[in-house]
């Protein structure tokens, strides 16, 4: 909400909107009136340009007959005028300046009503899903008052979906991203799975700072059943596809070995027990390696 201020003209009978549909206005009858006042303030501003220019041309008009008068007719004219060439090209760019006013007169103040009606209108920025953030009344023709800053709607782009996992470890930065897979576990048993689409760097609204986040997209079969979890507490898992074979190690085991005593990191570990073997991955639950 820009203002506090009365919602109307929301849409009832679907949550699917194309871009640029209007789908809440806010203050409806306040900002017909400005619109009436803005009419009326375009003509009043019309009139008072063509009566300036009026008057210019007139005062061009008696310049020129002025001008054209010999010594003795200019004595019985009360009215002195200048016919210099200074004063009629100063009358000729007032009468220019003044035409083009009257051209765009009505340009500039529509221009700023427009973007005012903007703030006070709720369109789709995009093709997509909505919903609102308050309880429809019994009737359409109820408005409904919100205070200023309360949210209307909350829109969704379901031309596509994502699982978005922040990567914090360097060693998957290091990876090549079509080898990862993102999964959603689901109440059902079900899996959702998305395959690797794009990185982006993110604000980090928790902690502040910066955050790589790699985007995973889903089959568009599942964009239903996603756009139903938007809000919800889930988790999502990674998983590493290599494109050559590998050995996977548990880490239970090597940390149980003897010469763990020894070692401070997992590489280090590595190379007291198997120094045939390169890490790759440092997983969650084993270490991916391979042979040197």
């Amino acid at each position: 909400m820009p203002v506090p201020g009365y919602v109307s003209n929301w849409l009832t009978e679907s949550t699917w909107a194309d871009q640029g549909a209007i789908i809440a206005t806010v203050n409806e009858e306040d900002m017909a009136l400005k619109r009436k006042e803005l009419e009326i303030n375009i003509l009043k501003e019309r009139i008072n340009k063509q009566e300036e220019l009026a008057k210019l041309e007139k005062q061009l008009e008696e310049i020129r007959f002025y001008q054209k008068l010999s010594t003795q007719e200019r004595r019985w004219i009360d009215k002195k005028e200048q016919t210099d060439a200074k004063t009629i090209q100063s009358v000729e760019d007032k009468i220019r300046l003044a035409r083009r006013e009257l051209e765009i007169v009505e340009e500039k103040p529509r221009r700023d009503f427009a973007k005012e009606e903007e703030t006070y209108t709720l369109k789709m920025p995009f093709q997509g899903k909505f919903q609102y953030h308050f309880s429809f009344p019994a009737s359409q023709e109820q408005k409904i008052y919100l205070e200023a800053n309360s949210p209307i709607a909350t829109v969704c782009d379901d031309s596509a979906y994502y699982i978005a996992i922040p990567i914090a470890n360097p060693d998957l930065i290091q990876l090549d991203p079509a080898t990862l897979k993102a999964q959603v576990s689901l109440a059902n048993g079900h899996l959702m799975t998305g395959t690797f689409s794009y990185k982006r760097v993110e604000k980090n609204t928790s902690s502040g700072g910066e955050l790589l986040v790699y985007f995973f997209k889903l089959p568009e079969q599942l964009y239903e059943q996603a756009y139903n979890m938007l809000g919800s507490n889930c988790a999502a898992k990674l998983y590493f596809l290599p494109s050559e074979p590998v050995i996977c190690l548990n880490k239970v085991e090597l940390a149980s070995h003897p010469e763990s005593k020894w070692c401070t990191t997992w590489e280090q570990l590595l190379q007291r027990i198997h120094p045939e073997y390169e890490l790759i991955l440092d997983g969650e639950s084993q270490l991916i390696v391979r042979k040197k």
